[in-house]
């Protein structure tokens, strides 16, 4: 009997070791289920913050690539630049060569106007004389090959009588001294009226 009764005090003290066990137990499976829920949490933001990181790492090799190629596109136009200056040089010194081989062929008497050798400035405007008799149209046609035309004045019956024109001043001061055509209306007239009278073209020196 005393046996007995130990045995149901061994079996009862046995399940609630049981008993507190399995409690144990299952406390400890729920903590660990907890634990990789949170694992596979961290997982899955380490696998996250992985691919955030390629992605950063793609952008920057990119960039990278394109700091390359802009630095070589810098390179080449401080290559170019320096080409261009190098030309720039060159043709400013073959610019001041050519106008000191030209400047002898020019008369400036005033530092912004210039007339070509054999021309006269006359108030900012250049003159050219031509002693060679020459017909109104023939003179016209001279003044053209020259890039010039037949000198134009304003009133020139007013000026020419009145002396008051600067530009006919210049012509009477002209050595030697000769009539010249003009272009102007009546030297057309007076050709033409040559031309209708049997003499010819009437002839005489040009003024450009």
């Amino acid at each position: 009997l005393q046996v007995s009764q130990q045995l149901q005090q061994t079996n009862r003290l046995l399940e609630t070791t049981n008993s507190s066990l399995r409690q144990q137990l299952h406390l400890t499976m729920t903590q660990l289920g907890k634990k990789e829920e949170d694992l596979q949490g961290s997982r899955r933001e380490v696998a996250q913050s992985q691919e955030a990181l390629q992605e950063k790492q793609r952008v920057c090799q990119t960039t990278q690539e394109q700091l390359q190629a802009c630095q070589s596109e810098m390179d080449k136009t401080k290559e170019d630049l320096q080409s261009k200056e190098v030309q720039r040089m060159t043709l400013e010194q073959r610019l001041s060569s050519m106008h000191d081989t030209l400047k002898p062929l020019f008369t400036c008497p005033l530092g912004d106007s210039c007339c070509p050798m054999g021309w006269i400035l006359n108030e900012r405007s250049c003159f050219y004389i031509s002693y060679t008799e020459r017909s109104w149209g023939e003179s016209q046609n001279y003044c053209q090959s020259l890039s010039s035309d037949l000198a134009t004045f304003g009133d020139i019956s007013y000026y020419l009588f009145t002396n008051q024109n600067s530009a006919s001043k210049m012509l009477m001061q002209i050595s030697p001294p000769g009539s010249f055509w003009i272009n102007y209306s009546f030297a057309k007239r007076r050709q033409q009226a040559q031309g209708k009278r049997g003499t010819g073209y009437y002839s005489q020196s040009s003024s450009c």
